[in-house]
């Protein structure tokens, strides 16, 4: 192992220990829930936003439940019941209490509207951290949806200098995490206000500063001020060579040395956190060369410095791969309207293509109607499975029966599971997989878009 790799193994080895992670517990009552499985879930960080679940227990027929985990620092999490969730901020070594209300009626439109659950912490005003900040939101949405147009088109800094004082005088005694969401939250009304400079701005909150990467409020500010940085004409370098550089010849140390003339960008480790950003920004440019991106990616993770950055680069190289084509399928489970379970792979040998909908819903019905006129012309050369949300057996049978359709009607094993590991957002929604198991389009083409042309030469590309 490379000497420099090996000290900061150690010293990231011996700062984990330094800041030993220590049980919080959660637990509480869910109505209407009993049976149904609740999770923990966290952002892996606030470049790539994977969210990844912690912890997740079964909830009892009491509507009771007990979650454990271990955490080395205060932070935001998700409170997950089927599609319906909730924020909650956890400390180390603390216990909370909470009443949960779930409402299974509300599933049905959640590919539409995200739905929240219902949270109640028991705990009152011993519970300081999640009050302290609630109570934060709660003036700062207030004062600024009064005084929008006289801070961002009146320019009126005054008002900024009163929410300061009142927010000062208001929340005293906070923790270091609360105070730090308050002081970036109101940077970044500082930045986008135009109060203050780029490089006051830097200076104030960057620069010789520690990079906050659990702190939402600071990474908001950080991407916000980034944004878009290796694409925005630059006086330090030249923007476009960068683009060229990595479109072209995917050159990191080239990259690196051009970013390293920008005073914004002096320090190692905002530079390298800046290229992990720009990157990520630059993949679904027009006309870029994505497989040089990830290959920057793989070359970054393993001469990077720093742990966290590694782990950033290997979140965002997962949603950049996942579920892409030419990636494998995911391993799900299908029951069909027999009770029988199946999987994707009992097909493999021909194409599949899988559809997934929900009723009431009539692009859903006009999508199965031109599936139908489809389905005759390529059912030796494809398996289509169309997969119903919200929908028993029974209700598959009859609506097959009325409309004649002649291909393979299934329901989810685990609807939630399923959906969250397609990352369903809509319904009707497609997926194309060749006869080897792997993914050719997602999302593929809608049958009612598309001329049966157009649907051979897919199959056939």
């Amino acid at each position: 192992m490379d000497l420099k790799k090996l000290y900061w193994s150690i010293l990231s080895l011996l700062f984990s220990v330094s800041v030993f992670c220590t049980n919080t517990n959660i637990s509480g009552v869910v109505n209407n829930a009993n049976g149904y499985t609740i999770g923990l879930k966290v952002y892996g960080d606030y470049i790539s936003y994977l969210e990844k679940t912690v912890a997740s227990t079964i909830i009892n027929e009491d509507g009771t439940f007990s979650l454990d985990l271990n955490l080395a620092q205060t932070g935001l999490y998700k409170l997950v019941i089927g599609f319906q969730e909730a924020e909650i901020y956890l400390e180390p070594n603390e216990k909370y209490q909470l009443s949960i209300n779930y409402d299974p009626t509300k599933e049905r439109i959640i590919f539409v509207n995200k739905t929240y659950l219902e949270v109640k912490l028991l705990r009152g005003e011993e519970e300081i951290l999640n009050n302290n900040i609630r109570a934060f939101n709660a003036y700062y949405n207030d004062f600024l949806s009064r005084n929008f147009n006289l801070i961002y088109r009146g320019k009126q800094r005054r008002l900024l200098d009163t929410l300061e004082s009142e927010i000062n005088r208001r929340f005293t005694n906070n923790s270091t995490f609360v105070a730090n969401t308050i002081n970036y939250r109101i940077a970044t009304l500082e930045q986008a206000a135009g109060f203050k400079n780029r490089i006051a701005i830097f200076n104030t909150y960057f620069k010789n500063k520690d990079i906050l990467y659990g702190n939402l409020e600071y990474m908001n500010l950080f991407n916000d001020f980034y944004k878009n940085y290796l694409q925005t004409p630059n006086r330090f370098f030249n923007s476009q060579v960068v683009q060229g550089e990595i479109h072209h010849q995917a050159d990191l140390a080239k990259v690196i040395d051009y970013l390293e003339n920008d005073p914004l960008l002096s320090n190692q480790q905002i530079r390298e956190l800046v290229l992990i950003k720009g990157l990520t920004e630059l993949y679904y440019a027009p006309g870029i060369n994505q497989e040089n991106i990830l290959s920057l990616y793989n070359e970054l993770r393993e001469s990077t410095n720093f742990p966290v950055h590694i782990e950033i680069i290997k979140n965002i190289y997962h949603q950049l791969t996942y579920l892409k084509a030419g990636t494998k399928m995911p391993e799900i489970n299908l029951i069909d309207l027999q009770g029988n379970i199946h999987k994707p792979e009992e097909y493999y040998g021909k194409y599949i293509f899988m559809s997934f909908f929900t009723l009431p819903c009539d692009e859903c019905m006009r999508e199965l109607d031109s599936l139908a006129n489809i389905f005759p012309k390529y059912k030796s050369e494809v398996e289509f499975i169309s997969v119903a949300y919200e929908l028993t057996s029974e209700d598959l049978q009859l609506l097959k029966r009325n409309k004649a359709y002649k291909w393979n009607f299934m329901i989810p094993a685990k609807r939630f599971r399923l959906a969250e590991l397609l990352r369903l957002r809509s319904l009707p929604d497609y997926i194309l997989i060749d006869p080897n198991g792997t993914i050719l389009a997602y999302p593929a083409i809608f049958p009612n878009r598309s001329s049966d042309a157009s649907f051979k030469m897919y199959i056939d590309q």
